[in-house]
């Protein structure tokens, strides 16, 4: 399935029953959320930056942009959104692999070498 648009794609994968309603609905907040923030980091910085800042006075700032009123606010929820995402693509793909085989886990292991390891998903520290 190839679908240029994320939450798109989440839904049709609900729809078509490769994950159930719930863990579609949790990785589309997911996403929003960690939309929102890249779009927020973007848009101050008026460039493609897709990473929290390491200057504690920037991330500040980012968590104000952002609705929160602390730093360590922001951060928590972003640990927790991204803890989750990770944990429902593991349960995702080993009912994958389950269903389609080996194929799949070869896939799996070339889009693990291709990920950037300093994108969005990084926290500084």
């Amino acid at each position: 399935m190839r679908l240029a648009h994320t939450l798109a794609a989440l839904n049709r994968l609900a729809a078509i029953g490769v994950v159930d309603e719930e863990a579609s609905y949790q990785l589309r907040r997911g996403y929003q959320f960690l939309r929102r923030a890249e779009l927020v980091l973007r848009r101050v910085d008026n460039t493609s930056v897709s990473r929290i800042p390491d200057d504690e006075r920037e991330q500040y700032f980012l968590a104000k942009r952002l609705g929160f009123a602390t730093t360590d606010e922001f951060l928590g929820n972003y640990r927790l959104f991204t803890q989750h995402i990770r944990a429902l693509y593991v349960i995702c793909l080993r009912q994958l692999r389950d269903r389609c085989g080996d194929g799949l886990e070869r896939r799996s292991e070339e889009t693990r070498a291709l990920r950037s390891p300093r994108r969005l998903n990084t926290i500084p520290g």
